[in-house]
């Protein structure tokens, strides 16, 4: 099969180390793949195992030149005569409308930037998460819940590029989520149940190098610092637990002066407990070094990958009960679900987790069993492959 894959940048985030991880496993079972993207942003680079193409800006909204990068994608198709086209993060309608009706469809709807202007499907004056359906109304809500930009100059060109979007995938596309919650998401804003596939991600399994026994049992949270991520929780559970432990954060963002000031204010030593950005060989080397992995999430998270990267290396994790998170995290099995936002429960299952090496050990053991059940390569590109051969059909 030959699959055209198309993003907004090639390195980043989730999406682009899930394609760091989908490309070897397409070319390992015979699968070709050209990859375009219009970004480049810091960090490893997805593009191995694909032949690559960098159209500057041509998966954003608004971009200029869509003209001549539009004919720069035919030529790449020309050229690479794909079977299908799977597209992740592109929010540019004049780019969507192209290859929906030039090539069978897939779109794997990794966050809410199809459905939501913002982005974060969440209502900030409540902290709720946003079940209003995309509309030209998203704008009068603005005024409302502070959800998006309230300047219609800069708020209605997002809304238009979006229901534009949604639109052609409706009518085209079929649409792949991780997770049951994303699915629901999809539903209230219009799309058809039978064109909806809940493929969860996959990861692989460490290479066990070596053992760690610390003498101080480590507390790990990876993630981007914004306050939606919810690091400012941990810190605070962290600092009133009477266990003898080390907190390690690992991730940058808008968000780390204000932290590092809060955790100082808190009695943590900064310099220990951020360590900043980490590619992922040094992410899954603290995995495997902690006790606990947290996710403290009080956004609607769509899935967690660092949830079933933690399962694979045999960690339990606890994790506030947003979005997606609880289709991976089995109650008391692999790890604690706790009320989004209670800081007290936090703490008290990441305690009691440290005092009880054996039950972590218990719950780090379940979990892996659960990823290899679930969250391996095999599984999901069973899934996908079908799903893109369907759309072919």
């Amino acid at each position: 099969m030959k699959i055209l894959h198309v993003n907004i940048s090639d390195a980043g985030g989730g999406i682009e180390q899930y394609l760091d991880l989908l490309f070897p496993e397409l070319s390992r079972r015979g699968h070709s793949s050209v990859f375009i993207y219009g970004e480049h942003h810091p960090g490893p680079s997805c593009t191995n195992h694909a032949e690559s193409h960098y159209i500057e800006g041509v998966a954003g909204v608004n971009k200029k030149e869509n003209t001549r990068n539009i004919k720069a994608v035919q030529r790449i198709m020309n050229s690479f005569r794909p079977d299908v086209a799977y597209i992740h993060q592109v929010l540019n309608p004049s780019l969507i409308r192209f290859l929906v009706r030039s090539v069978p469809t897939v779109r794997y709807v990794h966050g809410f930037k199809l459905v939501c202007p913002e982005g974060k499907k969440v209502l900030r004056t409540s902290g709720r998460h946003c079940s209003f359906a995309l509309s030209p109304k998203c704008q009068i809500r603005a005024y409302r819940h502070k959800c998006m930009p309230r300047n219609p100059r800069a708020g209605l060109p997002l809304i238009s590029a979006a229901i534009r979007n949604c639109r052609e995938h409706r009518r085209y596309s079929q649409m792949v989520v991780a997770s049951g919650f994303m699915r629901n998401v999809l539903l209230y804003n219009g799309f058809d149940a039978q064109r909806i596939t809940v493929c969860p991600y996959f990861t692989n399994e460490p290479r066990k190098n070596e053992e760690f026994e610390e003498n101080v049992p480590i507390v790990l949270a990876i993630g981007r610092l914004v306050p939606a991520k919810g690091m400012h929780l941990l810190i605070e559970a962290f600092s009133d637990l009477k266990v003898n432990a080390r907190l390690v954060i690992i991730g940058d963002g808008p968000d780390r002066e204000r932290l590092k000031t809060f955790a100082e204010k808190k009695g943590l030593n900064c310099q220990e407990t951020f360590l900043g950005w980490l590619d992922n060989e040094n992410c899954r080397y603290w995995i495997e070094r902690s006790r606990v992995v947290v996710l403290p999430s009080i956004w609607p998270e769509p899935f967690g990958i660092v949830g079933i990267e933690a399962m694979s290396s045999g960690k339990p994790v606890v994790a506030f009960d947003s979005g997606g998170i609880s289709e991976w995290l089995v109650q008391g099995q692999t790890g604690y679900l706790v009320p989004t936002g209670d800081i007290a429960a936090l703490g008290g299952k990441i305690s009691e987790l440290l005092r009880e090496p054996e039950l972590a050990n218990e719950l780090g053991r379940n979990g892996f069993e659960h990823f290899k059940n679930r969250f391996v390569p095999d599984v999901h590109l069973s899934i996908l492959l079908s799903i893109l051969r369907k759309s072919i059909e």
